[in-house]
């Protein structure tokens, strides 16, 4: 019984012992895996920081770069170092320094970095009806440049009763004030409503009413003097008033240079016999006749 009960124990010592071997090769085994597993996660790991880390360097440097950048333009457009402290302005005739300045907003308080000439640039032509072009130019730290060009006055129109000084396209742009010393042709007829609207008609009569004011800069003002009025009717075309001529000069809606050069003849011919005292009616309003009224007609 001993023998058989000594063997046994023997026999379940053995069998322990195997199963703790098998136990520890299956750790073995398990940690060899475990192992395994975490050298390819640590190869792939560095494969990825080779290829990704690289560019998350270069964007988080751009990022800083940018970050210091907008902070370093913020104080420095906030420091008094770029402050406007002198303001020089060219070409203007018309309007003081002072109109300029205030129509652009420009003043003591303004920063250079932080001024937009283009708007700078939209607000003087807006607020400023005489202003034609404008252009500002910059000279940092603390200095600009506005040159200007005014709208030069062509006429002087009668709408509605009231007087404008007319650019060459015959718009108005500005008051009328006498104290400028404008000796200027009186464009009539016109009226608010008209200039406002999209009227062909009356464009068609404007480019002819310049034409002929370009040409009658030509003529021989001894005879005929100036340019004393030009009335624009939709309905009659143009007539016009020379200082010189004691009657008006009927042209018609289609005045032409051809025309133009008939009526030149008349007034020579007129001058020559001497009766151009004596016109009272000279009508260019119809294609192949030129009407003239003489005061010993009528006699």
């Amino acid at each position: 019984m001993w023998s058989l009960k000594h063997n046994y124990n023997k026999l379940s010592a053995r069998i322990t012992r195997a199963q703790d071997l098998d136990s520890r090769l299956n750790r073995q085994k398990s940690a060899r895996r475990v192992l395994r597993s975490e050298n390819e996660t640590g190869i792939a790991r560095r494969f990825w920081l080779r290829a990704v880390d690289p560019a998350v360097k270069l964007v988080f440097m751009l990022a800083l770069s940018g970050v210091l950048l907008l902070c370093g333009y913020v104080g420095l457009a906030r420091s008094s170092w770029f402050d406007l402290r002198e303001i020089k302005i060219t070409g203007a005739r018309h309007l003081s320094r002072l109109d300029i300045l205030s129509a652009g907003g420009l003043g003591s308080h303004t920063g250079l970095l932080n001024m937009k000439p283009a708007l700078v640039e939209a607000g003087i032509r807006e607020n400023l009806p005489w202003i034609n072009e404008v252009k500002i130019r910059r000279s940092l730290p603390d200095s600009i440049v506005i040159h200007v060009v005014e709208e030069i006055p062509y006429a002087v129109g009668l709408i509605d009763e009231q007087w404008f000084y007319l650019n060459h396209d015959l718009k108005p742009f500005a008051p009328y004030d006498y104290r400028h010393g404008y000796d200027l042709p009186v464009i009539s007829g016109l009226s608010r409503a008209e200039l406002l609207a999209e009227d062909q008609e009356l464009e068609d009569l404007l480019i002819q009413a310049r034409e002929l004011l370009d040409k009658a800069a030509d003529l021989d003002l001894e005879l005929t003097g100036k340019v004393s009025q030009l009335e624009i009717n939709k309905n009659k075309g143009m007539i016009m008033a020379f200082a010189k001529i004691p009657a008006a000069v009927v042209l018609g809606s289609n005045f032409n240079g051809r025309r133009f050069n008939h009526f030149q003849q008349i007034i020579r011919d007129l001058a020559d016999r001497d009766e151009l005292s004596g016109l009272l009616l000279m009508d260019l309003s119809q294609e192949k006749i030129v009407i003239v009224r003489l005061e010993q007609d009528s006699v």
